[in-house]
């Protein structure tokens, strides 16, 4: 019998993606050169053009809009529903981004958000670092709250998906 461990999940999961478009492939690579950085403030349009370009490779580009803008108030200005949400943004900005997220998701809408695991930070009892904390307030405060049916996956780096009822 196999010993159920990070890496052995990690191994397993590995096998199970398909194989994927040669554009995907290419973003992948880019991602992984570059250690996937995040769109911020601070960056130009560049990594948006990028997205844009392989997005139009894949026949895509038509259902997207890009916004080039601080993510939780483009939201709060976008008008919804939306039957899906991934978040990922700066993870101190994580709580702060729960209530537009639940305003603009539908009932039976659902909310993807990454990163919840940090690195093993978040049940690291002496880390108090920012980020960490807030990572922990965003998991108390979804779990905590009767609107969602919420599942914490431990794939990866920790993902949760809430179901807003």
């Amino acid at each position: 019998m196999s010993e159920i461990n990070y890496q052995s999940v990690q191994d397993y999961l590995a096998t199970l993606v398909p194989p994927r478009e040669p554009e995907l492939q290419k973003m992948e690579e880019i991602a992984e050169k570059n250690d996937f950085p995040i769109i911020g403030p601070v960056c130009d349009d560049d990594l948006s053009k990028r997205a844009q370009k392989h997005l139009s490779a894949l026949g895509s580009a038509d259902v997207v809009q890009f916004h080039i803008a601080e993510a939780v108030e483009t939201l709060r200005q976008t008008q919804g529903p939306f039957d899906i949400i991934f978040n990922d943004i700066d993870k101190d900005g994580y709580p702060d981004s729960l209530p537009v997220i639940k305003e603009k998701l539908r009932h039976g809408g659902v909310l993807i958000i990454d990163n919840m695991l940090w690195s093993g930070r978040s049940f690291d009892a002496d880390n108090h670092e920012k980020s960490t904390e807030a990572i922990r307030r965003f998991t108390r405060d979804i779990t905590s709250d009767l609107d969602w049916i919420v599942s914490l996956f431990p794939a990866r780096d920790g993902m949760i998906i809430g179901y807003k009822k």
